[in-house]
């Protein structure tokens, strides 16, 4: 999994533990006949259970889709007589989202039920609980972002297999 901006996305990645972008791509010895633009869409669709705006233009067929947690495009580009096809997800809004939503619920659950359970009186204590918590809440964020990432990319990866066997199928 890579991120697909190496500047900023790197350390942003390696603080979230997973990237929130990825780039894949594969080729076909074969090239995406015009006339199948259709059912290549179509099959996106199918895969995806998104619709996407779709532009062409010749040997270019590009598909996206953008919602509130995810910016989904796949680009299928004839070159010399193979085709090759790209698939770019970014999930920023969502990961912000979702990891700090975390991060936040688990500090406050900290300082919650460490208060309750330990009654800290010295600010030592309180900043103890808070630490803990902290670096609790931080690992739980950085695994859920990381399980999602891992799977997201098998899923994208799946989907960028069959669009590209499915350019030599005669369909």
């Amino acid at each position: 999994m890579s991120d697909v901006n190496s500047g900023h996305a790197a350390w942003i990645s390696a603080l979230l533990g997973a990237p929130m972008r990825f780039d894949l791509s594969g080729h076909s010895e074969e090239p995406l006949a015009a006339e199948r633009h259709v059912a290549f869409v179509e099959l996106i669709t199918r895969l995806t259970h998104r619709r996407g705006q779709i532009l062409e233009s010749g040997e270019r067929l590009d598909w996206r889709n953008r919602s509130d947690v995810e910016a989904l495009q796949v680009v299928a580009q004839n070159e010399e007589g193979s085709a090759c096809v790209r698939i770019r997800a970014d999930y920023a809004a969502m990961t912000f989202f979702a990891f700090f939503a975390i991060l936040f619920s688990g500090m406050f659950m900290a300082a919650a039920i460490g208060g309750f359970a330990f009654k800290p009186s010295t600010i030592e204590g309180m900043a103890l609980i808070g630490i803990v918590g902290f670096i609790a809440s931080y690992a739980a964020a950085r695994a859920a972002w990381s399980s999602f990432a891992a799977k997201r990319h098998r899923d994208l990866q799946r989907l960028l297999d069959v669009l590209v066997a499915s350019i030599g199928d005669e369909g």
